[in-house]
């Protein structure tokens, strides 16, 4: 073979595989900017959800709105997908939600898939997706004595498990009186040189974060039994989100929202927010 026809031959392997790795490339950044493009809508659903929850209640207390906030979160989010009039892709992109939460001072709300089945006009079988809020749970923490239900201040309710008493006070008044004896929530922590009072800050924050992340963890991993119903086959779980951004979460009163699955160019790549 002459040498022009090797450089032929090398041209034509080399440049198929070429493009093959920059059309890869393109799919990969073009993943990159949707990925980013859906986290930007999904911040504007989530800031319109929690501007919607607050309402007044019994004596001008505000209560959390859990269902308003839903209406409003996922009506931006058809907004900005332009699916306002898309009944089909409306219903598809409820199945890349696998989780919702609404984050009030003394518990959270999770929202979540449930299947319900029923019989139709004709007596068959018929299963129906719906999202549905699931009951107020407490921020609830245990050390043996004591049952807490925690907020997101100082407030305290405590039920000592010895005398069947129930107890409600701030943190510092609790720690001044004394009147939670042998409380590991309210103790001094020996490894640092800070007060009771920063001791329990940390206690109460992690805590707090323990309790949404096990029960998101366990309805995202649910969801995976719900999203066959969507045609889905893609793996549902917690996503990687660093402690420091669990933190952000329960600062204030809010509304926490999951979106995963949805393809992202030609590249197997998912959205994972």
């Amino acid at each position: 073979m002459k040498v022009t026809d090797l450089a032929i031959a090398f041209i034509l392997i080399v440049l198929p595989s070429a493009l093959i790795l920059d059309y890869k490339t393109m799919d990969t950044s073009l993943a990159v900017y949707e990925n980013v493009k859906m986290s930007r809508i999904l911040d504007a659903a989530v800031e319109d959800a929690t501007g919607s929850m607050f309402s007044e209640g019994l004596s001008d207390k505000v209560v959390l709105d859990t269902e308003n906030g839903y209406e409003s979160f996922i009506e931006t989010l058809y907004k900005n997908f332009q699916m306002i009039d898309d009944e089909i892709n409306r219903r598809m992109i409820e199945g890349y939600i696998p989780c919702l939460a609404a984050i009030d001072y003394d518990g959270y709300y999770i929202m979540k898939h449930i299947e319900y089945s029923y019989k139709d006009y004709y007596n068959n079988d018929v299963t129906e997706i719906k999202m549905s809020w699931m009951p107020k749970k407490s921020y609830s923490y245990s050390d043996g004595r004591y049952i807490y239900s925690l907020t997101l201040g100082n407030e305290i309710t405590a039920y000592d498990t010895y005398t069947q008493q129930i107890y409600k006070d701030t943190a510092d008044n609790f720690i001044t009186n004394g009147t939670l004896p042998g409380s590991m929530l309210l103790s001094d922590d020996p490894d640092t040189a800070e007060d009771e009072l920063h001791d329990f800050d940390i206690r109460r924050r992690n805590s707090i974060i323990e309790n949404l992340q096990k029960d998101i963890a366990d309805t995202i991993n649910n969801h995976n039994n719900i999203a066959k119903y969507y045609g889905i086959t893609y793996y549902f779980s917690l996503p990687a989100v660093k402690h420091d951004d669990w933190l952000k979460t329960i600062d204030d009163i809010g509304f926490l929202a999951f979106f995963q699955g949805m393809p992202m160019g030609r590249s197997g790549e998912y959205a994972n927010i």
